[in-house]
């Protein structure tokens, strides 16, 4: 397959793969090593590169899975990436054949593990867009050789995505003091009146020129640009909850059993995820909010020292009733709705003390034990002192969340959101 050599062309600097296993095992860099040497035509593919290559991943996901994520060293997670790129030029070179229909069953099994090297690795010093660029080629590769095998043929599934681009009006579930709405305010509007004070705003009309208001409403585009693509996917009523887990799945099979499922007897959410990053063509039919260029500067900064840096962008994808629980971010938010309808409750920082902080569990220690929609009062009595903010979130709106605003989430219908954290 012409795809190896394509993928074989990405590498800027060979010796790049290797350099993040000096700080581990030396058995494992010598193992590398080896499978390293048939990126020069050094030595033909055998199946037990395969099991080499497989034994370096086992090895790197158990350590990948010790103590806090945030606190993996990085070499790991860089080893990570360079053992997926290696695996995935094996599975080709192994299994490559004249038979096309085999062939693109291959390719999809090696995207499979690009993905997966996309999630858990980290970009490599010399090739940073290694795994993205080879998702391309190889995603490339699918879509040119398959006869619609990204296409929903059944007529029913088609028809409950949503294809209308006119406001539905939703009764407020919970009632509480307004958010405030600006249609596009100007930059210096923004900053005085709900930057600087960190004052929650809806903005309006400020998604008008993106090019997904209404690509994202086919679920064919997404479907080929993305459906063979493995993604983490939250399962549950919520991330708090006791029934909360986590998913790898193709974006193909999440769409088809958890955002068209009509039993809905199991929630599936694409949450927080970097989606567009991952298919950079998406990145394509979003603009970053102006908005996001306003920083918070100290008397004693120096404006030459603060340093320019790209928003987070993060995809948010689900049916009706998938539910952020309330918390707080520690950076200014931007949650923009593309498609479907939000409802956004939100608390001031001052109201932290009404709020019953999960103080005895670190990974929720930004969360709220309070569900606002129904409260439990008996057992959280002071959170009726707390003062709730909500709006409607329309298709076409963005709403800013500013630091440490308590915020909860719930969709009312199926939609795609995108945030942008900022600090």
């Amino acid at each position: 397959m012409h795809v190896i050599q394509d993928l074989l062309n990405l590498i800027n600097k060979g010796e790049d793969l290797l350099v993040p296993f000096a700080k581990i095992h030396p058995h494992i860099k010598e193992l590398m090593i080896e499978c390293e040497s048939i990126t020069s035509g050094k030595k033909d593919v055998t199946n037990c590169n395969l099991r080499q290559i497989e034994y370096i991943l086992c090895y790197l996901h158990d350590h990948l899975n010790i103590g806090k994520w945030d606190e993996v060293a990085e070499y790991y997670r860089q080893a990570y990436t360079s053992a997926s790129y290696m695996k995935t030029l094996i599975v080709l070179q192994l299994n490559s054949s004249f038979n096309i229909d085999k062939n693109i069953e291959v390719v999809k099994t090696a995207l499979q593990v690009i993905d997966k090297g996309f999630l858990l690795g980290l970009p490599l010093v010399s090739n940073l867009t290694l795994l993205t660029d080879c998702a391309r080629i190889l995603t490339k590769y699918v879509s040119e050789n398959s006869v619609s095998s990204s296409k929903f043929n059944q007529t029913e599934e088609l028809s409950s995505f949503p294809h209308k681009k006119q406001k539905v009006e939703h009764k407020v579930p919970v009632s509480g003091r307004p958010i405030d709405g600006v249609v596009c305010p100007s930059i210096e509007m923004f900053r005085k009146e709900y930057f600087t004070p960190e004052k929650p705003l809806v903005i309006r009309e400020g998604m008008t020129t993106w090019p997904a208001m209404t690509k994202w409403l086919d679920i064919n585009y997404l479907l080929n640009i993305g459906g063979d693509r493995t993604v983490p996917i939250e399962i549950g009523s919520s991330y708090s909850s006791d029934d909360f887990s986590q998913r790898l799945m193709t974006f193909r099979d999440f769409i088809k059993n958890y955002y068209n499922a009509e039993d809905g007897k199991e929630i599936g959410y694409l949450a927080q995820h970097d989606l567009l990053t991952q298919i950079p063509t998406l990145i394509e039919d979003i603009k970053v909010p102006d908005y996001c260029c306003l920083k918070r500067i100290q008397e004693s900064d120096d404006y030459n020292d603060i340093d320019d840096v790209e928003p987070e962008i993060n995809a948010w994808i689900g049916p009706k009733g998938t539910v952020s629980s309330l918390h707080f971010d520690p950076k200014d938010n931007l949650l923009c709705q593309v498609y479907g309808a939000k409802q956004i409750i939100m608390f001031a920082p001052s109201d932290t003390k009404y709020l019953y902080v999960y103080d005895d569990m670190p990974m929720l220690s930004n969360t709220s034990q309070v569900d606002p929609t129904n409260p439990d009062l008996s057992s959280f009595a002071e959170f009726k002192n707390a003062t709730l903010y909500t709006c409607i979130l329309q298709a076409g709106e963005m709403v800013y969340i500013p630091p440490k605003w308590w915020h909860h989430i719930i969709a009312l219908e199926k939609s795609f959101s995108v945030n942008f954290w900022w600090q």
